[in-house]
């Protein structure tokens, strides 16, 4: 059977080891050529160059050529024996350490993680981003740094910082989509993506928009998965770079299948192979094998079916990639049992278990989430820093406010002394009584608005994470529509009336999400501007359901990027058949921020303290009445002690812990209620079950 697959697969050819004196001229002549390119991190040799490079690294008596070369055998053995590419990655590692190169450290983490990901060792992987993640994100790490147009295209110290930076978050979404964790796949290939615009990089960007449209076809989002596919083909076009456009071609083969389009899921897994041998790129190749036996397992080849599995598992074998492996196995035991020879399909399932075992054991997934879990407390402890230092001023502004409040108390009592002495003192210090006063009012004001400001605050991080999802959605359709108009005008000059009547289609559905997702970005601005309006506010006609739903996300999604650990259930149960009610938008919304994150906190507080079967919840409920309009907010959080009930809407009276509450969110709600909108606002409270707010707004 090996002998079958490789008529297919063994396109390249290394020559023996030369050992006279023209070798070495050859050798060094061809170091030389390749040292002087640009644009070689993406470089690869080909099978005739490597005995140069092993010469050449035998023979290197500098430190950074021993590393740099190191790098390029590395490079060489990535797709064909990676136990000897994971070697010359560590020579790269420890020479940079030594050399104090800390973008090429980055770089040979970075490799390394993306080799013991395909070996299936997570945790080791996980951990080699993690540390590259560090040096790549900090800008101090661009002054030690050589040769930088060997790790970027630009040839800048911050275009090869950045480079390692996307490359970094591209291989670690490859990481979280095996480990089953999509929602980091995704935010990491999105980080990818803004950061290859910023330096230009098409090859950068054919790999994540390749990488998200492998995931929306797994997910049968067919339509959008086809999308992102063509723009990887498109970027991999414009970079010259096809070393992974194998893989693409498979993905586009597999929409077709989906369609029922057999005869183009065919040419595309043709195509597949093609880009692969010609870019050496055998471990696809052997995922390319895999799918063609599914292919024809499902249209009844069965025999073309065993070949292909047999193929792909050789190959697999060869580039010692588990995760393929793991794959084969579980193709031809399905076969075998179909067949009924069913020793060969236990074989083959017994194999398969014993692969799945060793890539993912309860001891690795643990591990693996030990790691991440500790990246987590990394960023929560830094965090905490900023959070500290905020806490600090504050706290210096409040011991000023206070340094203030006793001077005029002093002021006030020398004052009521001196006013037994004569008639003249005393007007002049009714003045300075006065004038105390004044400031003493400002102060008041300024505290107010800086509780006002602390909410925005709160707001921002919340909006940002909003307002990006729709942003990219314009950006990529906006993108797309512009190449679909220059196609457009190819087609009318050449009068293909069906492809130009196709591409309108197209055109009319992107701007359809355009405007759909710029309305969105447009509410979430209008939102912000209202919640941070300051000045004389009037009574608008609002819908008050709109208004808690939007205020309901945005405090979740800034608690969240506040702490990424804290998680909780959320939801709004709006009833309908309100009217339109006249109110100040901007304050109603600052007394929701308010209650909800109230909520959220105490949620969060009782998560913290108590085991996992607590489940966090916050509700947020719209009621109409025949008088007025109900907005209920409610946690399961440990309840209010009764102790503090009565207190609760006191100023500067807070159940937090020193530096995370001023005191005036709840006072400030209770004002604005009641005596800017002529309301109630309601306490119900049980300890140990949970706590409602009740704002009661007249109709």
């Amino acid at each position: 059977m090996k002998d079958q697959y490789l008529q297919y697969t063994c396109q390249y050819n290394q020559t023996n080891n030369m050992k006279t004196i023209l070798s070495v001229v050859i050798s060094l002549t061809l170091i030389t050529a390749i040292h002087s390119q640009n644009g070689n991190y993406l470089y690869e040799p080909s099978g005739q160059e490597i005995d140069s490079l092993y010469f050449a690294y035998k023979n290197a008596t500098h430190d950074t050529t021993k590393m740099e070369l190191s790098r390029k055998i590395a490079f060489y053995y990535h797709e064909k024996n990676k136990d000897t590419a994971l070697y010359y990655q560590q020579m790269q590692l420890e020479l940079a350490r030594k050399l104090g190169l800390r973008i090429w450290e980055a770089d040979a983490l970075e490799l390394s993680g993306f080799i013991t990901q395909n070996m299936g060792q997570y945790p080791v992987s996980l951990k080699y981003f993690q540390q590259a993640l560090r040096i790549a994100e900090d800008q101090k790490s661009e002054k030690d740094n050589w040769r930088s147009d060997f790790l970027s295209k630009k040839g800048t110290p911050e275009a090869a910082r950045l480079t390692v930076l996307a490359f970094i978050h591209i291989d670690a979404a490859g990481l979280y989509n095996s480990t089953g964790n999509h929602q980091k796949q995704m935010t990491s290939l999105l980080e990818a993506i803004r950061i290859a615009k910023i330096i230009d990089d098409h090859a950068l960007l054919s790999f994540a928009y390749g990488s998200i449209g492998e995931d929306f076809s797994e997910h049968n989002k067919l339509d959008t998965s086809l999308f992102y596919l063509q723009m990887a083909l498109m970027y991999a076009d414009s970079a010259n770079y096809h070393k992974y456009s194998g893989g693409v071609w498979t993905s586009i083969g597999n929409i077709n299948y989906k369609r029922g389009d057999i005869k183009k899921a065919r040419l595309s897994y043709d195509n597949s192979i093609r880009s692969s041998l010609k870019t050496g790129n055998y471990e696809a190749i052997g995922t390319t094998f895999f799918t063609l036996a599914e292919f024809f397992a499902n249209t009844g080849q069965h025999d073309s079916a065993m070949i292909y599995a047999y193929k792909g598992l050789n190959i697999s074998d060869n580039v010692r990639s588990p995760q393929n492996m793991l794959e084969g196995y579980d193709i031809l035991a399905s076969l075998y049992a179909q067949s009924g020879v069913m020793d060969s399909a236990y074989h083959y399932q017994s194999m398969a278990i014993a692969t799945s075992d060793s890539m993912y054991s309860e001891e690795k997934i643990v591990h693996l989430q030990n790691l991440d879990f500790s990246e987590q407390i990394r960023l929560a402890e830094l965090q905490e820093e900023k959070e500290k230092y905020q806490n600090k001023v504050r706290f210096r502004a409040l011991l000023s406010g206070l340094v203030f409040l006793l001077a005029i108390a002093a002021a006030l009592y020398w004052n009521n002394r001196s006013r037994r002495k004569s008639l003249k003192l005393v007007k002049r210090q009714r003045n300075d009584l006065q004038s105390a006063m004044a400031e003493l009012k400002n102060a008041q004001v300024q505290l107010v608005h800086a509780e006002k400001m602390a909410s925005l605050g709160e707001l921002t991080a919340g909006i940002a994470h909003e307002i990006q999802n729709p942003l990219n959605f314009v950006n990529n359709f906006s993108e797309v529509s512009g190449d679909l108009l220059t196609e457009l005008g190819d087609e009318i000059k050449d009068g293909n009336t069906e492809e130009v009547n196709d591409i309108v289609w197209d055109l009319r559905q992107n701007l359809t999400k355009i405007t759909e997702h710029g309305h969105r970005a447009s509410g979430i601005v209008k939102a912000m501007l209202e919640h941070s309006r300051s000045g004389e506010m009037v009574k608008e006609l609002i819908d008050i359901n709109e208004l808690a739903d939007e205020y309901l996300r945005l405090s979740y999604h800034g608690l969240r990027a506040k702490d990424k650990s804290f998680n909780a259930s959320f939801s709004a149960d709006l009833d309908d058949t309100i009217p339109k009610i006249e109110v100040i938008p901007q304050e109603i919304g600052r007394v929701l921020l308010n209650m909800i994150n109230n909520a959220f906190y105490a949620v969060s507080l009782r998560s913290r303290e108590e085991n996992s079967d607590y489940k966090p919840a916050v509700t947020i409920q719209t009621k109409m009445t025949d008088t007025h309009v109900e907005i209920r907010v409610k946690d399961n959080g440990a309840g209010i002690p009764e102790e503090a009930r009565e207190k609760i809407f006191q100023p500067f009276y807070t159940t937090k812990p020193s530096g995370e509450g001023t005191g005036l969110g709840l006072s400030l709600s209770y004002d604005i209620i009641t005596k800017g909108h002529g309301g109630e606002l309601l306490l119900e409270t049980e300890a140990g079950k949970g706590t409602e707010f009740i704002i009661v707004l007249p109709v």
